[in-house]
């Protein structure tokens, strides 16, 4: 594959993961809340019999830090999982299993990742996420202002049974993650008793179920200790995960510090964006005309501008931190001078 057809390999991949975040515009019909429902709690009633039912808002407040391990097996092979999580921002996450280790963390500004046989690395857009939400989970699960604070729109739209039980059904739509879906509550006890998410995926739309079970109370607050995850990306369609240690208030602040390797690809890349800026747009530089690309690569570079365009100005402003990075990493030539015009065009959307 030439380097061209990687940049444009690339793009595309990009452009597919950030244009999931149209389809919360575009949930099916019979997913929204309805209108015209009766006798059903407004979303305030059933977040604060939720907060009360795990132990209410001050004991959950007082969760400052939390550290848990998981434990699952996937296809005979042992993982586990630890997460750390801060109501600072900070964020990290390891999971062991034989096929090496994986580290993700974030200070809650920048976000990276290291895997086996590779370095450290930056992340963005989506990967940034992941790291949010799998140290999250438990947090994001249980608080029902920490769900909250995640959502775009959060509304209640009925009653259904899940897994057994009558549960109240709350329709959500994510800011920071692709599809939609339904949270359930015990409309008896109202505890959380899991999430069902429908997403875009290239084998096309999917639904994803999340079970929360064996209940233990923690210094006054009450944990789910294992979740069910059905998805037909699943191996085997399902996988239990069990949580083995929950700990309050006993992460220091220290561990969410950036790794000294991190810390150096984070002045490296401020250092680059601000070369490619003078470079570009505040340096005087003269602008790239369409006609100055190489003739060979002109169709192919305005199909993928105006795919990226599509995608609107809060999504490209969400790419452009990646493209000036891969900019920065690129050796002079024609594929650099076809993401410089890329870049200076997507920086005219409004």
């Amino acid at each position: 594959m030439s380097k061209i057809s990687k940049l444009a390999a690339g793009l595309a991949i990009l452009l597919v993961a950030l244009s999931a975040f149209a389809q919360n515009n575009n949930a099916p019909t019979e997913n929204r809340p309805q209108a015209g429902q009766q006798g059903l709690p407004t979303i305030d009633e059933v977040m604060d019999k939720a907060t009360r039912a795990v132990g209410g808002r001050e004991n959950l407040d007082n969760i400052k830090t939390l550290r848990s391990l998981m434990a699952m097996e996937v296809m005979g092979a042992k993982i586990s999982i630890e997460s750390l999580w801060s109501r600072k921002g900070g964020r990290y996450s390891k999971t062991e299993s034989d096929f090496g280790n994986i580290e993700m963390g974030s200070d809650g500004k920048n976000a990276w990742m290291v895997m086996p046989g590779a370095g450290y690395s930056l992340l963005q857009g989506d990967e940034a996420n992941q790291v949010d939400g799998q140290a999250s989970i438990i947090m994001g699960m249980l608080d029902p202002k920490v769900s909250r604070e995640r959502m775009d729109r959060i509304e209640v739209v009925g009653r259904e049974e899940f897994k057994g039980r009558q549960c109240i059904k709350v329709y959500f739509e994510p800011k920071d993650s692709e599809g939609h879906g339904h949270m359930f509550y015990d409309e008896a006890d109202g505890l959380p008793k899991g999430v069902r998410q429908t997403e875009n995926s290239p084998m096309g739309q999917q639904t994803s179920t999340i079970e929360l079970s064996d209940w233990k109370t923690i210094e006054g607050v009450l944990f789910f200790h294992q979740l069910r995850i059905e998805s037909p990306s699943m191996p085997g369609g399902a996988l239990q995960m069990k949580i083995t240690e929950i700990e309050i208030n006993k992460v220091q602040e220290s561990a969410f510090e950036l790794p000294q390797a991190v810390k150096a690809l984070v002045e490296d890349a401020a250092k680059k964006k601000a070369a490619n800026e003078d470079e570009g747009n505040n340096g005087g530089a003269p602008e790239i005309k369409f006609e100055d690309l190489p003739e060979e690569l002109r169709n192919q570079t305005r199909t993928m501008l105006d795919q990226l365009k599509s995608q609107g100005k809060s999504r490209i402003d969400m790419m452009l931190p990646a493209f000036e990075q891969q900019l920065a990493s690129m050796a002079e030539g024609s594929e650099k001078q076809v993401l410089k015009y890329v870049i200076q065009e997507l920086r005219k959307v409004e």
